[in-house]
């Protein structure tokens, strides 16, 4: 996925990690040590065609050995599928749990006693958003590209939704698919206030919920010429992107669908991080990638809502992958034993 290129100088928000996760957050996961691409399922995927090629080979009919590369491709593609599906299974509502599981157990600090040094290690914060620069001529806020409206952070999410064709023989089948083209955040460290006094507060590869500001439509109309007046548009604002061309292999663009979320001076804030320091500033941040920051708007019984509904999100998600690799890999089985 391609990343937004240099903005505009008046632009003062910097590009933050990008991100395809949408309700189940499973970026604390090393998927590139346990996910189907990674060496470990990679190995696995290489060891199950290996089995089915090397039997089929030495005990199977000439039918079976004739049908062994369809056989195979359906093989690997549901392997893929139920790894993918077992690992959202094992980990989402365990992501989930553990989540829960810190908010409940961390008392509420004040951010006064962040600010101050008095707070270390891991701390709950309770208060609402500031700028990071009340003297600056705009309050030290950033513009939204498609809302417009000020906020100290934001991320856009523009969806291609596409139609895919097939002839099966009896006719055409139409298949409406969604594909994000563009998740990018911004956003600078920015002050979370309470009764207390103010502390400063880093997005920067923390799990961010903003508040939804913006959904739209676009479309339908030539895919080139939706494409360069959304370019246009946003570059038009400062925000400047590139979307990527629309791949041979998909069908007509029927339209593309943009959400925008922010953080804006004056929501409710509930953040959950790691006190460091940056520029011998205390900042609430993320201790790592896989000790992500949470920063969320709305309140701490909310973020538990949240939680416990991405939980049955990664069951019913990862069930439905594992459901259709299994059953695509028995078709690609059985295409073996009744040749």
């Amino acid at each position: 996925m391609p990343g937004i290129a240099a903005r505009k100088t008046w632009f003062k928000g910097r590009s933050l990690s990008t991100s395809t996760s949408r309700e189940v957050d499973l970026r604390s996961v090393d998927w590139g040590k346990v996910g189907p691409w990674s060496p470990l399922g990679l190995a696995l995927l290489v060891v199950v065609l290996g089995v089915t090629a090397g039997v089929t080979l030495a005990f199977g009919s000439a039918g079976a050995r004739d049908k062994l590369a369809i056989s195979l491709i359906l093989i690997g593609m549901g392997e893929i599928a139920l790894y993918q599906g077992v690992g959202i299974l094992w980990f989402g509502p365990r992501v989930a749990a553990r989540k829960e599981a810190l908010v409940t157990a961390t008392p509420t600090s004040n951010a006064a006693d962040v600010a101050s040094g008095k707070a270390t290690g891991l701390v709950e914060l309770k208060g609402k958003a500031a700028a990071p620069g009340r003297d600056a001529a705009n309050g030290g806020t950033m513009t939204s590209p498609v809302a417009g409206v000020p906020c100290v952070y934001f991320r856009v999410e523009v969806v291609r939704v596409e139609e895919d064709r097939t002839n099966t023989g009896d006719g055409m089948q139409r298949t409406i698919n969604r594909r994000t083209v563009l998740d990018q955040e911004w956003g600078d460290p920015f002050w979370l206030e309470d009764a207390s006094g103010r502390a400063r507060v880093d997005p920067t590869g923390a799990e961010v919920r903003g508040r939804v500001v913006a959904q739209r439509q676009e479309g339908p109309q030539r895919d080139d010429q939706l494409r360069d007046a959304m370019q246009g548009e946003f570059r038009a604002r400062g925000f400047d992107i590139t979307l990527p061309w629309k791949s041979g292999w998909s069908g007509p663009t029927l339209g593309y669908e943009t959400t925008e979320q922010a953080i804006q001076p004056g929501d409710a804030l509930y953040v959950l991080g790691a006190v460091a320091q940056r520029d011998g500033t205390p900042v609430v941040a993320s201790a790592s990638a896989s000790d992500r920051c949470l920063i969320a708007v709305g309140t701490e019984e909310e973020v538990i809502t949240q939680a416990r509904a991405d939980a049955r999100t990664a069951i019913l998600g990862g069930a439905l992958f594992a459901g259709i690799g299994l059953v695509v890999a028995i078709v690609g089985i059985v295409l073996l034993v009744v040749a």
